[in-house]
């Protein structure tokens, strides 16, 4: 399914609008925007490794993809519930509040 997707980004989406949203240009709003789509992508590597190539080879910039990356490593929505149930609900938002700033740093 993730070559599926990646495929598809590379065919259907042009390159100017990757590059305009999620470029070197886009500054923190590219950012923001892989952030938020490393976070909230369900999958292990196999699904968003591809897709960060295929964003790559779409124009997306260096810095977005690590920050997507470390997002979707760090600040997993479908993690939460067993973190919540395993380690506790104090825990849980230490470690998340510990991991926010890294993603965006890490993609500037």
């Amino acid at each position: 399914a993730a070559f599926l997707i990646a495929g598809l980004i590379q065919s259907l989406v042009t390159q100017e609008v990757v590059t305009h949203w999620l470029g070197a240009e886009s500054g923190w709003r590219g950012i923001a925007l892989a952030c938020l789509g490393g976070a909230l992508m369900p999958g292990g590597p196999y699904v968003y490794y591809p897709i960060a190539a295929a964003l790559l080879m779409a124009g997306a910039s260096l810095g977005v993809l690590v920050a997507f990356v470390t997002a979707k490593n760090l600040w997993t929505v479908s993690r939460l519930p067993m973190e919540l149930a395993l380690l506790g609900p104090h825990l849980t938002v230490t470690r998340f509040l510990a991991t926010l700033i890294l993603p965006p740093l890490l993609g500037v």
